[in-house]
């Protein structure tokens, strides 16, 4: 991503039940996404990202993981950090020019 496009930042939290891993955010509504394993459903966010900014903003965008090693998880939300990971957005280079 450049540096001279607006990015977001999407944290997005995993949890399981059932034998189901669920990925959801609350920092962009409509992202519910489930699967039969951790990485599955890490496979498909990124394509799930662009898909629901396209359809709720009408924006293109280029999505990525956020790779941090200094991530702190948000004190506002309890669970373990393992199961929080995050991703950025920022329109995409042929929408921005």
């Amino acid at each position: 991503m450049t540096k001279d496009r607006a990015i977001t930042v999407l944290e997005v939290k995993f949890t399981e039940r059932d034998g189901i891993v669920y990925a959801s955010s609350v920092d962009l509504p409509g992202l519910h996404i489930c699967g039969k394993s951790r990485k599955d459903v890490s496979t498909d966010l990124p394509i799930m990202i662009k898909t629901l900014y396209r359809l709720n903003n009408g924006i293109e965008v280029d999505v990525e993981p956020a790779l941090a090693p200094d991530f702190k998880k948000p004190a506002n939300k309890p669970s373990a950090i393992s199961n929080w990971v995050r991703f950025l957005a920022a329109p995409s280079v042929l929408q921005a020019a």
